[in-house]
């Protein structure tokens, strides 16, 4: 979804809430999506700024224990940062999606993985 979509409340977690909101204002029992689930506590808060002319951009973690994930997506590259209120956890984290995206490259490559 484009950012102009979500910055005119598009985004899932709008309609998410909105839905939650709804059932509650009409006394109706919660989807289980809301119960098993804390929709207040996302421990990875994404964005992207899809305007090339920013060189650098970061997104700041929802809540204290979670991760930032800003990404942009290019022709042939994504680029992407990472922040935590952690100390150094934001390094792990980072590791893990930079892997990730290999493995995701690997599979639209249809290379062996190595």
């Amino acid at each position: 979804m484009e950012s102009r979509e979500q910055s005119r409340s598009q985004g899932l977690y709008c309609h998410l809430y909105g839905l939650r909101d709804l059932a509650l204002s009409k006394d109706q029992e919660l989807h289980s999506l809301y119960t098993d689930y804390d929709l207040d506590h996302f421990t990875l808060s994404t964005s992207t700024v899809p305007n090339l002319s920013f060189r650098m951009v970061v997104f700041a973690p929802d809540v204290p224990d979670g991760f930032g994930l800003h990404y942009c997506l290019h022709d042939n590259t994504i680029s992407y940062s990472t922040t935590s209120y952690l100390d150094g956890s934001h390094q792990e984290f980072n590791r893990c999606v930079y892997k990730s995206l290999e493995d995701i490259f690997t599979v639209l490559e249809e290379k062996p993985f190595s």
